[in-house]
């Protein structure tokens, strides 16, 4: 096949997220003649749809293409960001010459085109209006990345012990938090890179937040003069309603991972006529313990209240002697498309003799 036509196949196949919301009498196309009677063709809701195509750099696709047909001799090439540039986030465009198949991959989920079969436009919008129903399969992929990239949304909740080893509520100290409420979120970047086997190796950087909401209401977190102060306000027109006391950090996390699936994904894929939709899902068993590290990026205490029947909030923004570096254990586990995790942190929260000898815990959910 040629390198234009090749071109003109995956500029037609861009358009296929537009195709499965539009309707027969909004739809508005826009072909491009070349020589040789190859086409451009742009599908769009209306008319008005069309600046959208600003924001893709088509002539950089079309270079591209061509620069990396004429470069390669593998079965397929891909178009993706290892040259520092994208052309939509989290896209890839891979098109492969063996089996006339183009497809284009968002995460997890992958549109595909068999490109033999729409030369004709016409019959292409006629294959989805049917009324016939899609055909769906399932298979597992045994094709393993050397390294795959996942963005990580971590939600739990988290407390701290008093000297690693009791919590404070079992002792009834003012800094008790509340577990419901007390949240713990992350947001990660992450490599998984596979070693051999069944080891993995998970890698990469985040940002998490602590939330100690305290057990009660009216105590206030403090920056005092030589160590952080817990203090239970106490006025007569002061109804306490929430405190809390937040931390922001920016981690670096390394956990080998033991995958019995050995990276396999289990695969549910929609197929009418020549296009294919897929969904991946991870499979079996997996479970790793690793480190981590961080650095405080700021930290504040709130306090909500009513006065006189009215709400108010005192935001202190200080760093009530927190440690500036946290370290600790990372273990996690998961099984098919549920992921769990919990963390440590080896160090105190507080610097030493600025306030309690505690050490923080979080467990939750990674999405």
């Amino acid at each position: 096949m040629k390198k234009l036509t090749a071109t003109i196949i995956l500029l037609s196949f861009f358009t296929i997220p537009v195709v499965f919301a539009m309707s027969e009498n909004d739809s508005d196309t826009v072909v491009i003649t070349l020589e040789n009677n190859n086409k451009i063709v742009i599908y769009t809701r209306n008319k008005s749809d069309l600046r959208e195509i600003e924001k893709y750099d088509i002539n950089k696709m079309i270079r591209d293409l061509n620069r990396k047909v004429n470069r390669t001799s593998a079965d397929y090439l891909e178009l993706d960001d290892d040259e520092g540039d994208s052309y939509i986030r989290d896209t890839t465009i891979i098109y492969q010459d063996g089996d006339k198949y183009a497809r284009i991959k968002l995460g997890d989920i992958e549109f595909g085109v068999d490109t033999e079969d729409i030369d004709n436009w016409d019959d292409f919008e006629d294959e989805w209006r049917r009324d016939d129903d899609f055909r769906s399969y399932s298979y597992i992929d045994r094709n393993v990345d050397r390294t795959d990239n996942t963005f990580n949304f971590e939600l739990g909740t988290n407390n701290w012990l008093i000297d690693g080893t009791d919590f404070p509520n079992e002792t009834n100290e003012p800094f008790s938090v509340r577990p419901w409420g007390s949240w713990y979120v992350g947001l990660s970047n992450i490599n998984k890179t596979w070693v051999g086997g069944p080891l993995f190796v998970e890698w990469g950087f985040g940002v998490s937040w602590y939330n100690w909401k305290f057990e009660d209401d009216a105590v206030q977190a403090l920056e005092g003069a030589d160590s952080v102060e817990f203090i239970t306000q106490f006025a007569p027109d002061i109804n306490p309603e929430k405190s809390k006391l937040s931390a922001t950090y920016l981690n670096f996390s390394v956990v080998p991972i033991f995958d019995l699936a050995q990276g396999r994904r289990k695969v549910n894929a929609l197929e009418r006529g020549s296009f294919r939709v897929k969904r991946s899902r991870k499979q079996g068993l997996r479970f790793g313990v690793g480190g981590y590290a961080g650095y405080r990026l700021g930290s504040r205490s709130k306090f909500v209240y009513k006065d006189a029947g009215n709400k108010e909030k005192d935001i202190n923004r200080d760093n009530f002697y927190l440690t500036n570096f946290r370290y600790g254990i990372r273990a996690q586990m998961g099984y098919k498309g549920v992921d769990f995790f919990a963390n440590y942190d080896l160090n105190e929260v507080f610097a030493q003799g600025k306030g309690p000898k505690l050490n923080a815990i979080s467990f939750g959910i990674i999405f």
